[in-house]
């Protein structure tokens, strides 16, 4: 276990140690390393300690989440991060074709929680369906409060059947001001799996010019989607696949449906048409990447947004003025939806050249070394 130490001049950092989780029953023997290539699916637990983490371009590092009971990105960005971890609820992993969540299209009706399940058509990821619970859109305001200069927060308490095997979804919400009073608030997650009303708490921000003389709103919410699906997870990723898989809801009710939303990166892209003008002092990259299906309740923080893309970057081979193939893939970026395939160059392009990211997995390498 990565430990805290003395340090001065002439004094490195500790040898690398063992990083597979000894607490498995049957744990062979294990070489000390700090690198690790995590093929598409892989991941391995954080070790106890402290941690100086340089992830690859396609290694996530996540977190475990106490609502969800999923693990939740920390970071898709490659660089060097640093963690303290427990050994439990930190992990890195590399989930490029894997499933990673679900967006809920249609909610059905008569769905009970204790017997509606999620199961995939391929890959064996697992899922768990949230059914009801969900915040209306539409917060009363029972007090406006006064002498606001900033909006204040807005807080809401975490679904209470918060234990792992029956998890829930945080709503979250904002409020705007008028005058000095509150005139409305958004909510900007409905969240899943109340089973009561929550209590909604409003604060002055610490940093209100006015906090000492400020007269505290209050606001009261109500619950929507009795008998529906409010929220599909995802607790396992399972193996990389070429495609997303079918989920299926099952239960006693009718009629709730839900697409699978996956991490893919570019490996490539294939040429649909060369174009002219081009030179080899061209880049292709990508806008966009996130889930096109359409939600039925408003939950971005585990649908729309469960990923931030990250764009490609890729050289080109051209013959005469035409683009051919891709040259060298630099970084196929990281997505939760088909993106835009743009192709930028320094040159005049007489004729439009048009190409289509081939989205699939790959396998990273990362480095984790104990401070």
């Amino acid at each position: 276990m990565a430990q805290n130490r003395l340090s001065g001049p002439g004094l490195g950092l500790p040898f690398p140690q063992a990083l597979y989780p000894t607490s498995l029953i049957g744990a062979a023997p294990q070489p000390a390393t700090n690198e690790i290539t995590l093929a598409p699916g892989q991941g391995i637990p954080v070790p106890g300690g402290d941690w100086a983490i340089n992830l690859g371009k396609y290694t996530f590092l996540q977190v475990l989440d106490p609502v969800t009971g999923t693990w939740i990105t920390n970071v898709t960005t490659p660089g060097m991060e640093y963690v303290h971890s427990d050994g439990q609820n930190y992990r890195m992993v590399n989930l490029t074709g894997c499933p990673i969540g679900a967006v809920v299209t249609a909610a059905g009706s008569n769905y009970v929680q204790a017997s509606t399940t999620v199961s995939a058509s391929a890959g064996g990821s697992t899922w768990q369906a949230i059914v009801g619970g969900a915040l209306n859109t539409s917060l009363s305001i029972t007090s406006a409060g006064s002498g606001y200069t900033v909006p204040p927060l807005v807080l809401i308490p975490a679904p209470t059947n918060v234990a792992l095997t029956n998890p829930g979804v945080q709503a979250t919400a904002y409020a705007s001001i008028s005058s000095g009073t509150v005139s409305g608030i958004t909510v900007t997650n409905q969240g899943a799996g109340y089973l009561t009303a929550p209590s909604i708490t409003l604060l002055p921000s610490p940093y209100d010019p006015n906090y000492g003389s400020i007269v505290n709103a209050t606001a009261t919410a109500t619950l929507t989607g009795a008998g529906t699906v409010t929220a599909v997870l995802c607790t396992n990723n399972g193996a990389a696949q070429a495609s997303a898989p079918t989920l299926t809801i099952a239960g006693v009710g009718t009629s709730a449906t839900a697409t699978a939303t996956m991490c893919w990166t570019a490996t490539g892209a294939s040429v649909s048409a060369g174009g002219a003008g081009y030179t080899t002092s061209t880049e292709v990259t990508s806008l966009g990447g996130r889930p096109s299906a359409t939600p039925v309740y408003t939950n971005p923080a585990i649908e729309a947004q469960i990923l931030n893309p990250r764009q490609a970057a890729m050289s080109v081979a051209v013959a005469g003025t035409s683009i051919t193939s891709i040259g060298t893939v630099y970084d196929g970026g990281i997505y939760a939806g088909t993106p835009t395939t743009l192709v930028l160059t320094n040159a005049v392009a007489t004729t439009a050249a048009t190409l289509v990211l081939t989205l699939g997995s790959t396998a990273d390498t990362s480095y984790i070394q104990p401070l």
